[in-house]
């Protein structure tokens, strides 16, 4: 197996990490808030998490687009899903129990098995960390993205537009359904959140089919090649 790392995008993930943590540590810092710029620059560090799922689109068609764009066979479902979830339950499962055991308080055991499956973004504020309502989302997206990877095939101008239409036609649900909200995106709980991340992650699969169409990018499919 051959796995390179577009550094660039690492680069972009990095930062946007760094913005979340400025965005939970000071959001509610009486010094910050009261700056103008300073505050409203973090005040909308939560919107990191849409380019996280943006970026997530993006790369994860890199790297399955052809094993779902012609056929969407049981195996390569699984065997997708089996991936992702190799990849990213380890680490949570660790996290979750270091929580439990070092830094929240009592918890139900209704909110820990919720937890324990991936589905805190029922209710992530009385879940062991509310933070953990993204990576439910992205279970969620996962089960969702090989169908919707098939769907597009080939990714042809129309079916460009079709993504495009689900992208602004969900963020555009959300801006109206949460007006004059201050934080209109930041949506974390069910259905709002799954709105939320599928607008991103559709947004990270037009960057990719334009890629396509144009080849203007071309370099980016040979410095990414691995097997999720």
């Amino acid at each position: 197996m051959i796995q390179k790392e577009i550094k660039s995008l690492t680069g972009i993930r990095g930062i946007a990490a760094l913005y979340v943590v400025l965005y939970h540590e000071l959001q509610n810092f009486e010094p910050v808030k009261s700056l103008p710029v300073i505050g409203c620059f973090v005040r909308h560090g939560y919107l990191s998490v849409d380019l996280f799922f943006m970026l997530s689109g993006f790369v994860i068609m890199l790297s399955t687009h052809n094993k779902f764009s012609n056929t969407l066979s049981l195996t390569n479902y699984n065997l997708f899903l089996k991936k992702r979830f190799t990849r990213i339950y380890p680490a949570y499962f660790v996290t979750l129990v270091l929580a439990c055991v070092f830094v929240t308080h009592f918890h139900p055991l209704s909110s820990i098995i919720l937890s324990l499956i991936l589905a805190s973004i029922i209710s992530p504020r009385n879940q062991v960390l509310p933070v953990f309502w993204s990576l439910s989302t992205e279970w969620i997206i996962y089960m969702i993205l090989p169908f919707a990877i098939n769907l597009t095939g080939r990714g042809s101008k129309l079916q460009l537009y079709l993504l495009l239409g689900v992208f602004f036609a969900f963020d555009g649900f959300l801006f109206v359904k949460f007006y004059g909200s201050d934080k209109i995106l930041d949506q974390y709980i069910f259905p709002g959140a799954i709105i939320r991340g599928i607008a991103a992650y559709a947004l990270g699969m037009c960057i990719y089919y334009t890629k396509q169409l144009t080849s203007k990018y071309y370099w980016l499919s040979d410095c990414y090649f691995m097997q999720r």
